[in-house]
């Protein structure tokens, strides 16, 4: 908006907006348009209101545009939420063309509250050249502060806008040497007051370096991540948080004999107000409801039925999950035996896996039954995700298992395209002696979104966390409104009326971007005449506010008030308690992403010591286990890549957050929580990150007992305590003393973890490859790394990769100390691990490559004889294999069975290339053929492992993946499609070898065929979960 009220008008933003004005309008009456629902009012711009009205210009509010026109000289429009009429826009149009002025104000999209498509309509009615971009601009090197208020001085001199004049006055010139001495004459809350100087000048103070609760008008704003231990929306009958569920493709509950589904009592979730129920496949059997209670979850005794899958690997997030977890924990009172009936449906047990993975890790043993007729006596829930048919036989067994006290869980689907199962699933429900059924129905909300979320809960289940009814609350952290009212009442008795000093932080700036003055005050806290208390540090100490993560020369000093103010449970610190945060996001590392990725560089080899690579193959990740440090291209625990924070596309079922924490726990060999460095300009810089910018990363490592605390100067007193610290590109270099406390860290078992960026400039990530040099570990940062078809909503500079190295033990589900086997020395204690991976899986008539490797070899490796075995060769078999080039051609071996059902590869290593201490040894690359749909698992069989120590014998585990064969078919008269970049989705869907425009053709013309439906997740390049027009487009896209 360049000249609104929160602007900082020292930088001459209205002189240029008003040299707008005198070249366009020059003079006369400008009317305000406030007519189309704007935000940003007249009232909102009073400073420069003023300002244009004292340069000759009569400034009006108009609701009525069209009728006000005439006579005037410019028109105002800021981001319309109502879109123009045709009668508005023609008269706009008559309005121009007869010389009058129109001046279209945007903003960026953050939280969609931007109106771009009703302000280029305006444009393109105008006829002009240029139309707004629904994005937001953002510098990481040339702003106010922080990224999104860039600053700039690329000016076009060819236009007459630029020349220098009177502006507005932007407040007091403060000298931030001095302490001035003032008057407060109101508060505004705990951390932000109004002062008067000894001149009159007013102005608004902002707490330098710490936060308090956010007021209930403003709770909205608050973020929960960033209070330790509180507002976790738990309850003290462990029931999980659950605030709002995410719908998708959803159907509804019908009563047993086809009408609506009427019954309170049993009903636990409503579709949102003004839902409605659609007949999507258009066969007229779907049943409509007379009002907006359209019932999406009901428990009717052991018996659950969930209008959607809810928590499959497309939709699943933390409050799905918790859902469903507390739903089952109801039907069988927890840590119960799961049957999953899985018998070749679409929505099947795979669709679930990291769902799967959260039910493991919270006491569930889950496992599949391909039918029903089988002995369920010890299992305690049965699972229905839309299954085919089942026969008679299957479901009177189900009768029985229920009648003896066994629960079902069942999931419905909309009936969009047919693709739902409702029948099966209703026979399921039937015989289960539900009172209830699915509905061949899909629900879309008020705005016709068959994707809506909804908080209409009945909190008289015990399914929703908190006892309190959600559907009705208007404040989502009382606890904390509650500390807010009380700061602001503190600070009304502390200051109000006071004289007090203020003065400034060398480390930051005098004003914020909201031109609030940053200050520390000091006051008369006791009434001696003395002001010798902080009130910064007073608020802190009495645990009435938290530190904020900054640059703050003090930063540390407020840290150790605030850690005991923590510890001793001060103030609103009283109820923190990290143990009763649930878990969040800590499921099997699926996939990563890393936005602003730059390559992981080193010596000529980095074999053996990347765990992560991108699709292409270029590392992102690198580790040096000896040196104790990892370097990661990217600063991918970056909240503003979550979605809560304005980004366009869902992050949260990526797996950094359990990645990171596996890695450190991989380096390090301490207790303690982790650390990140926020003492060297991190705070503010786009590129880097201060534990503000990770305050999401420090919720899930509450989840799983840890802390993460930013540490700015006091490395030798913090260090000792910590496992692990993180360091982003630093603005500054760190000085000989901090390096060597980093580098003792190290040395000492602990994990230093640096995080790089392509975005940063070239002098900031000399200083963090400086320091990593420092440290002795030989990884760089290279160019950055982009990808066009694999990456976060659709952008190249945030790559996604699948590309691990599974000899890393750093792809599951994190626990504390359990991550993995590195640490400075190489050596944990543990046996070595002999493994063979499948870090690919293919369709039928495929090859993927497998990877026989050893973990570690304390004493070295003299040579190994060792046996690969594939379990069913019908599956898949061994075609070839290959010995590392580690071993002379000389001194190897290879034999592949005849039926290619194993391979027995030996090899000496009398070079000793692998030495003792190595880790990730790579020992050959199998070639394994896919034959037919299914999985087989493999076998090894060590015949012969000795290391360099005598040739003692290495007593090493085992440790085996999965082939997994999709039931690819022929589509039409092509060859077999093919998977070119490896990533689970044949792109090449004629068989020629590559992805390219034939493909999308034969796509097009094949797309309701049963070789393309029967095998939906291998064509379903836009990851909703079925095929659709929007896939054609996306695989377009990515060729």
């Amino acid at each position: 908006m360049l000249v609104d009220d929160d602007q900082d008008f020292s930088t001459g933003n209205e002189e240029f907006i008003l040299n707008v004005w005198d070249d366009l309008a020059d003079g006369g009456t400008v009317l305000w348009d406030e007519g189309h629902g704007q935000y940003y009012t007249l009232a909102r711009f009073s400073a420069f209101e003023t300002y244009a009205e004292s340069n000759g210009y009569d400034v009006q509010a108009t609701s009525d545009l069209t009728a006000d026109l005439s006579g005037t000289s410019a028109v105002v429009i800021t981001s319309p939420s109502d879109a123009f009429s045709d009668a508005e826009l023609s008269a706009l149009s008559s309005f121009v063309a007869e010389g009058g002025a129109v001046f279209l104000h945007h903003q960026s999209d953050f939280d969609d509250f931007d109106e771009t498509d009703n302000l280029n309509t305006i444009a393109s009615e105008l006829g002009l050249s240029f139309r707004f971009n629904d994005a937001q601009v953002t510098d990481a090197t040339n702003n106010t502060g922080v990224n999104y208020v860039p600053t700039t001085s690329q000016f076009n001199d060819g236009f007459p806008y630029f020349e220098d004049r009177d502006g507005i006055s932007s407040g007091s010139e403060l000298d931030p040497s001095k302490r001035y001495t003032v008057d407060v004459i109101s508060v505004a809350d705990g951390d932000t007051f109004d002062v008067e100087f000894d001149d009159g000048t007013e102005e608004s103070i902002r707490v330098l370096g710490i936060d308090t609760p956010e007021s209930a008008s403003a709770s909205d704003a608050e973020r929960p991540e960033e209070w330790e231990g509180l507002s976790y929306e738990e309850t003290t009958d462990g029931v999980r948080s659950v605030s709002t569920l995410n719908f998708y493709s959803a159907t509804t509950l019908l009563a047993a004999d086809g009408s609506p589904y009427t019954d309170g009592e049993t009903t636990a979730v409503l579709a949102p107000e003004g839902s409605a129920v659609n007949d999507e496949d258009g066969n007229g059997d779907a049943v409509t409801y007379p009002d907006s209670a359209i019932p999406l979850a009901a428990i009717d005794g052991n018996v659950a039925a969930v209008s959607s899958a809810l928590v499959n690997d497309a939709s699943l997030d933390s409050d799905a999950s918790n859902f469903v977890l507390n739903v089952w924990d109801d039907l069988t009172g927890g840590d119960a035996t799961v049957a999953w009936y899985d018998n070749g449906q679409f929505d099947g047990f795979d669709s679930f896996s990291n769902f799967v993975s959260n039910a493991e890790s919270a006491g569930y043993t889950v496992s599949t039954v391909d039918s029903l007729d089988v002995d369920l006596s010890g299992v305690d829930l049965v699972v229905c995700s839309q299954p085919q048919q089942p026969s008679d036989t299957e479901l009177s067994p189900l009768t029985t298992f229920v009648e003896d006290g066994g629960a079902v869980y069942a999931m419905g689907k909309s009936d969009y395209e047919d693709y739902d199962n409702t029948t099966a699933s209703n026979d399921i429900l039937d015989a289960a002696g539900a009172p209830f059924r699915f509905n061949d129905a899909q629900v879309v909300d008020s705005e016709g979104n068959f994707e809506f979320s909804t908080s209409r809960f009945d909190s008289s289940f015990p399914y929703f966390g908190g006892g309190e009814d959600n559907s009705s609350s208007d404040v989502q952290y009382p606890y904390l409104v509650n500390w807010a009212n009380q700061a602001t009442s503190v600070a009304e008795e502390e200051l109000s009326g006071k004289t007090i000093e203020i003065y400034f932080d060398e480390n930051e700036g005098v004003r914020d971007p909201f031109d609030r003055v940053l200050a520390y005050a000091d006051y008369d806290a006791t009434g001696d005449g003395n002001r010798d208390t902080t009130y910064n540090a007073k608020m802190i100490e009495d645990g009435l506010a938290r530190v904020y993560g900054s640059t703050l020369s003090r930063h540390d000093e407020f840290w150790d008030l605030e850690h005991t103010a923590r510890t001793e449970g001060r103030g609103l610190w009283n109820e923190s308690d990290i143990s009763t945060a649930a878990e969040i996001r800590n499921s099997t590392v699926q996939e990563l992403y890393f936005p602003d990725a730059a390559a992981v560089t080193g010596p000529a080899s980095l074999d053996g010591r990347v765990p992560v690579a991108s699709e292409d193959g270029t590392p992102l990740v690198g580790v040096d286990a000896d040196a104790g440090i990892a370097l990661v291209g990217s600063p991918f625990i970056d909240e503003s890549y979550e979605a809560d924070e304005g980004f366009a596309a869902d992050t949260s079922g990526y797996g950094n957050f359990a990645f990171l924490s596996n890695l450190i726990d991989f380096l390090s060999d301490k207790n303690g929580n982790v650390l990140i460095d926020g003492g060297h300009g991190q705070f503010g810089a786009g590129y880097a990150l201060s534990a503000e910018d990770a305050a999401y990363y420090q919720r899930y490592l509450e989840g799983v007992g840890l802390n993460l605390e930013q540490v700015n100067t006091a490395y030798s007193e913090r260090l000792d305590d910590a496992r692990a610290i993180i360091v982003t590109t630093p603005v500054s270099e760190f000085t000989d003393d901090e390096v060597a406390a980093l580098s003792d860290f190290a040395a000492n078992d602990g994990a230093v973890v640096l995080l790089g960026s392509a975005a940063a400039p070239g002098s900031t990530t000399a200083n963090l490859e400086r320091l990593a040099s420092e440290l002795g570990t030989d990884l760089r940062l290279g160019s950055a790394v982009t990808d066009g078809s694999s990456n976060v909503n659709g952008n190249a500079s945030i790559p996604v990769t699948t590309n691990f190295d599974d000899a890393f033990s750093l792809f599951d589900s994190y626990e504390p100390n359990t991550g993995g086997s590195g640490g400075s020395d190489g050596d944990d204690g543990e046996s070595p691990t002999l493994s063979v991976s499948f870090p690919e899986n293919g369709g039928v008539g495929g090859t993927v490559p497998a990877e026989l490797s050893l973990s570690d070899a304390p004493d070295g490796l003299a040579g190994f004889d060792v046996t690969v075995s594939v379990d069913d060769a019908a599956v898949a078999s061994v075609e070839s294999a290959t010995v590392a080039d580690a071993f002379p051609s000389g001194v190897t071996e290879v034999s592949v069975a005849d039926d290619g059902s194993s391979v027995t590869l030996a090899a000496s290593d009398i070079e000793d290339a692998v030495e003792g201490g190595a880790a990730n040894v790579s020992l050959a690359t199998l070639s394994v053929g896919l034959q037919s749909a299914g999985e087989t698992g493999v076998t090894l069989t060590v015949n012969a492992l000795d290391s360099d120590a005598d040739g003692s014998a290495i007593d090493a585990a085992t440790d085996t993946g999965v082939v997994t064969v999709a039931d690819i078919a022929r589509i039409g008269d092509n060859d077999l499609p093919t998977d070119p970049d490896g990533d689970g989705l044949y792109e090449d869907m004629n068989g020629n070898g590559e992805a390219d425009f034939e493909d999308v053709v034969v796509f097009f013309e094949h797309r309701d065929s049963d070789a393309v439906q029967s095998n939906a997740d291998s064509f379903d390049f836009n990851g909703n979960g079925r095929v659709d027009f929007d896939d054609i487009n996306t695989l377009f896209d990515e060729i």
